[in-house]
């Protein structure tokens, strides 16, 4: 049996052989006896063919010996891939890619690559991979149901918090307009007639006429609210004064911080009237903002 193989000019030069092109390798019948079948179909494979080992019979049989181990070692890792893909209790991962690999060498491998697996185990393997893509198929169904389901469910509650939030404005208004009917300066009804945002002015005259003339809006005030500890007895007995005189409110004592110099210098510029310390204050949430009730005024009223 003669194998004719060829060597590109480049590789002969590195195999530092003496001419390249073609050469012919003869092989005795006693010699092909000892060989197996797959090194005989791997004979038949590069005959004619540009190999990339050196062309005589004992770098061919190297080659054969390092195919029929590569072919060995294949077919052990095809079988461990299809007992790990058939196993109870597997990571999910791991049969995922498991598949991954056994899909890969049934459907884009080499005929001799295929042949790892039986015939019996091919069939098997389909058959699994049958019944888990009809579980897959079950499973984006009830899926696919659900998000439909929380998307209804999404739609409704973004429709209900609309309404409320439509509804709850609503009230608002409506009490702001009949408390300015009842106790608003000309100022703020004129406003209100002439449909002009007033809703900061209306919060003023409202938490002033409910608690002190000298209370503020947090907004108009310098500084942050900050953490705090060991307060002065006066901040104390401010907030016992501030409860009984209005029990039906929720006060709370909090600390004013402006030692943030640019935090506040600039607004300080623009607003001289506000008081700019740090300081211990009455808190309050009024109608959804904070105001601010001055420790001095409170000892004081």
């Amino acid at each position: 049996m003669k194998i004719t193989i060829k060597v590109k000019k480049y590789d002969a030069i590195l195999m530092c052989l003496d001419r390249h092109g073609e050469f012919d390798i003869h092989f005795s019948e006693d010699e092909l006896r000892q060989l197996e079948k797959a090194e005989l179909e791997y004979l038949a494979e590069i005959d004619g063919k540009t190999i990339n080992f050196p062309p005589t019979k004992e770098g061919l049989l190297q080659a054969l010996k390092g195919k029929a181990e590569e072919k060995e070692r294949d077919k052990e890792i095809a079988q461990e891939l299809f007992r790990r893909f058939l196993a109870e209790g597997e990571d999910p991962v791991m049969k995922s890619n498991c598949r991954y690999v056994i899909r890969n060498i049934l459907e884009h491998q080499p005929e001799s690559r295929r042949k790892l697996l039986s015939k019996e185990q091919m069939a098997k393997y389909q058959k699994e991979l049958s019944r888990r893509e009809k579980i897959a198929a079950e499973l984006n169904k009830k899926c696919a149901e659900r998000e439909r389901a929380e998307e209804e469910l999404t739609k409704k509650l973004r429709a209900e918090r609309e309404r409320a939030k439509e509804e709850r404005a609503k009230k608002e208004r409506e009490e702001m307009e009949a408390w300015i009917a009842a106790h608003g300066s000309d100022h703020l009804r004129i406003c209100i007639q002439e449909e002009i945002g007033c809703t900061k002015i209306y919060l003023k005259e409202r938490m002033q006429t409910e608690f002190l003339p000298s209370a503020m809006l947090y907004s108009d005030v310098c500084g942050y609210f900050e953490d705090f500890k060991d307060p002065p007895p006066e901040a104390t007995t401010a907030l016992k004064l501030a409860r009984e005189k209005w029990p039906e409110k929720e006060l709370k004592l909090a600390f004013l911080d402006t030692s943030d110099n640019d935090y506040h210098a600039e607004e300080c510029d623009l607003l001289q009237d506000r008081i700019c310390k740090s300081r211990h204050v009455i808190r309050h949430d009024f109608l959804g903002t904070d105001i601010i009730l001055e420790i001095s005024d409170i000892l004081e009223y």
